[in-house]
């Protein structure tokens, strides 16, 4: 018999187990393998004869025993997770036997594939959709409302001066035009057009595509080279469809708008964004206040409208701030009023008259404020400098005034004082309230067109 020694006893007569709780020589053993081999058999035989009859074979009865004492086989077994059933053999037709699941296999597999199939209903349409698709109705709405007013505009200047001499060597070279491409949208059905000066500025055949296909030569065009605004105007046969135009004071940032135009030649293209701020000066016109919106505005938008969800022109996309050239989520627009008032004057005259008051101002800052001896929570502009024979001159404003109305609005920035100023009507008598030595001081200006030459020495409202 073969022996090994017992790690804790140290003797050396164990046995060797052979699994079956028996040494692993003698008779016993044979007859232990036969009468184990003799059961296995039996039961084989009995599962396919109820196969054959058509009944399934019964599994026994759970018992609850209790814990039962485990092998470290079988506590490792479970350790690592529930152990496969061998597999039951069948009876194929053609007489060869075929590996069949288990019951416990079978329970196993239909809880974990065959799941049940729920038909859930399409969830009705929540606050979220709804409110999505109240704004998207809305964008339609007012794009449709906008669209047959808007313009396609061409710019050709053909090319003139002298040649490059170095051109002649190469016999006879055709001469470039140049093309500028841009928008516009008709404001009155006659065919008078608002679009940017720079779009039609420089000379040239201007031809004008409208929403339907037709085209027309313009045959006038006024700008006003402080605004960056000009009318043209064609002679249709029949009136055409005009914008409505909003109020750009009622704008507030943060509102939904709409630009509308013929970005790179591609008509009909309407973009959304919102406000993103107002009165933006840039420098780039003598009076510029800008409104600023993150709606997509690319080269061959210029001159067209900027929309209100209800339709209505609220300013004319101008510029964009970009180094690409392209959309970067920066564009401004020309206030619609400016524009009205401007477009108004070009339309009657041709040109557009200012009043002026003919002072320096500037920014009422904290410190300036202190300077003052003033609450720097009031807000104004400070008057630095007062022409002699202006009409801030005549009216009584001094150096060091600070104005904190005018006409009946509030004054925050010198834009708006200027842009106030200058929009008033020429020969009319404008209140004016402002603050010197910490009181409150009531004026009236008469309100004198600009000089043109005044202009050029003072960018003074």
């Amino acid at each position: 018999m073969l022996c090994r020694k017992n790690p804790i006893s140290g003797s050396q007569n164990e046995p060797v187990s052979n699994g079956f709780g028996m040494g692993s020589t003698g008779p016993a053993r044979t007859v232990a393998v036969g009468c184990l081999a003799l059961l296995f058999l039996t039961g084989c035989v009995e599962t396919r004869r109820q196969e054959t009859r058509g009944t399934p074979p019964v599994p026994a009865k759970e018992q609850d025993t209790g814990p039962a004492i485990q092998s470290d086989e079988q506590q490792r077994g479970l350790a690592d997770g529930p152990r496969a059933e061998p597999p039951v053999e069948r009876q194929t037709p053609d007489g060869r036997s075929s590996p069949q699941s288990s019951p416990e296999q079978q329970a196993r597999r239909e809880h974990t594939v065959r799941r049940p199939v729920i038909d859930v209903p399409a969830p009705a349409d929540d606050s979220a959709t709804v409110s999505a698709s109240t704004l998207s109705r809305a964008f339609q709405s007012a794009a449709n409302r906008v669209l047959p007013a808007v313009v396609a505009i061409q710019a050709v200047v053909p090319a003139g001066g002298e040649r490059d001499p170095l051109l002649q060597l190469f016999g006879s070279v055709p001469r470039r035009s140049q093309t500028s491409m841009g928008s516009g949208v008709i404001i009155d059905p006659s065919g008078v057009i608002l679009t940017n000066r720079h779009v039609v500025s420089n000379g040239g055949t201007v031809m004008v595509r409208l929403n339907d296909g037709r085209r027309f030569e313009v045959s006038e065009v006024a700008g006003d080279p402080s605004t960056d605004l000009a009318v043209i105007r064609i002679d249709p046969d029949k009136p055409l469809p005009a914008a409505s135009l909003g109020d750009s004071d009622r704008v507030e940032i943060g509102d939904w708008v709409i630009a509308a135009g013929n970005p790179f030649g591609l008509s009909e293209t309407v973009t959304a964004g919102i406000i993103s701020a107002k009165g933006r000066g840039l420098g780039i016109t003598a009076r510029d206040e800008f409104l600023q919106t993150d709606a997509a505005i690319n080269p061959g938008n210029s001159g067209g409208p900027l929309v209100n969800l209800h339709g209505e022109v609220i300013g004319i996309n101008t510029a964009i701030s970009s180094t690409t050239g392209g959309y970067q989520g920066i564009g401004f627009a020309i206030p619609v009023n400016v524009a009205k008032w401007v477009s108004r004057q070009l339309a009657e005259t041709g040109e557009v008259r200012r009043a002026y008051l003919g002072v320096g101002i500037q920014e009422l800052t904290p410190e300036l404020a202190s300077q003052l001896d003033v609450d720097p929570s009031i807000n104004g502009v400070v008057v630095t400098h007062v022409y002699p024979d202006s009409p801030g001159d005549q009216a009584g404003l001094e150096a060091g005034d600070i104005v904190v109305r005018f006409d009946g609005e509030s004054i925050t920035t010198p834009r708006r004082l200027q842009s106030l100023a200058e929009r008033s009507e020429v020969g009319s008598t404008q209140p004016m309230t402002v603050i010197r030595d910490g009181e409150r001081r009531e004026l009236e200006v008469a309100m004198e067109e600009l000089p043109s030459e005044f202009g050029r020495l003072s960018a003074a409202p």
